[in-house]
């Protein structure tokens, strides 16, 4: 009989319970505990996981493993490629924590990478201009830095900064919670609509990548039954400019089947602010296409935008980075089969009543 579980049955959970228990200290615990907790994707925590587990694959570690491999940073070349080199003391990376104004990060005298995280929860730091904490904002440029990297080295980019500093603000207000300053117009733009007035949803989404844009646009009946999908490529400046097109593509669909009450549904905070008129500001690139939908969404009184965070917009986000990679334009009955998969993570139909009163 196993002790340690109420049933006195072996399992592996009970197990790693123990184990955990018995060789991590508190404090260790705790750091831990602080990783898994930043608010960001959880690609990025699981990113940050590697780093502080000491198995993210920059030049150093892997030359200790191969020794043939030169443990030079292969941006600079005239420094070992560490963890601190590549996020912090590489001149280009500290010209990125400068470009967005967050440098305070790391002007602090620690060695370590894990002192400097520990010194992102020091609560004399000023406070955070977004809605989470200075480790989440972090932990976002450590990825964005990551990803520059690996361009320019496996696909021969050049280095363009302002592009790169451009980028960054743009996955920091992507990725996580709005500004504090939104807090009410979050509330409106996610209010739920009364059933009496939602006969459609249409999940609309962009990607965005050098240029290249992808649109994805899912037609739920107001149960959250898909009635069919549609998506299509393109060129655009940015990525609010792909969220914007995105929602023309699924106006205009809706036109041309005569639909009516129909809620369409981004995770775009600012494209859904811009065209309920809670905010003015908006970026040159984007800006007629931003009008665009606001112009076309004022022509229908039954027509209405509300916003829902990415993690409730799976489906249109896969079909529209799909669109982006493949050059797709098609429309189906129903879903595409690559979009199978998410059909057993997510339920659409829990997602559509959530926005109906």
């Amino acid at each position: 009989m196993w002790a340690h579980t109420r049933n006195g049955q072996f399992i592996i959970k009970s197990a790693y319970r123990i184990f955990v228990n018995d060789n991590v200290s508190s404090e260790v615990s705790v750091f831990w505990k602080k990783v898994w907790g930043i608010n960001c994707l959880p690609k990025i925590k699981f990113f940050m996981w590697k780093i502080f587990d000491n198995m993210l694959h920059v030049n150093s570690l892997l030359h200790l493993y191969n020794p043939d491999v030169n443990s030079y940073c292969p941006l600079c070349s005239n420094h070992e490629e560490t963890v601190m080199h590549l996020f912090v003391n590489y001149p280009i990376a500290a010209h990125i924590w400068f470009g967005l104004s967050i440098q305070r990060l790391i002007l602090s005298d620690s060695d370590w990478i894990d002192d400097l995280f520990l010194y992102w929860h020091n609560p004399d730091l000023p406070e955070s201009p977004y809605n989470v904490s200075w480790p989440s904002v972090a932990a976002i440029v450590f990825w964005c830095i990551w990803k520059l990297r690996c361009d320019v080295l496996f696909r021969q980019i050049s280095i363009d900064l302002s592009r790169v500093i451009l980028d960054i603000k743009r996955m920091i207000n992507s990725y996580i919670d709005p500004l504090k300053n939104n807090h009410a117009s979050v509330s409106f733009m996610v209010s739920k609509s009364p059933s009496a007035e939602v006969d459609h949803f249409m999940f609309v989404d962009g990607s965005f990548k050098y240029f290249n844009m992808g649109l994805g646009v899912i037609w739920c009946d107001y149960a959250g039954n898909v009635r069919s999908s549609r998506d299509d490529f393109g060129l655009v400046l940015d990525a609010v400019g792909a969220e914007a097109a995105a929602l023309i593509l699924a106006i205009s669909w809706a036109e041309e089947l005569n639909l009516s009450k129909v809620v369409f549904v981004s995770d775009c905070l600012q494209l859904v602010q811009f065209v309920n008129g809670v905010s003015r500001i908006i970026d040159w690139r984007s800006g007629d296409l931003l009008e665009q939908c606001r112009s076309l969404l004022s022509k229908f009184t039954s027509f209405k935008s509300v916003y829902v965070k990415r993690l409730n917009n799976p489906f249109a986000d896969r079909l529209a980075r799909r669109a982006r990679k493949d050059s797709l334009k098609d429309i189906w009955v129903s879903f595409p089969s690559f979009l199978n998969s998410l059909f057993g993570k997510k339920n659409l139909n829990v997602v559509c009543n959530s926005l109906i009163c």
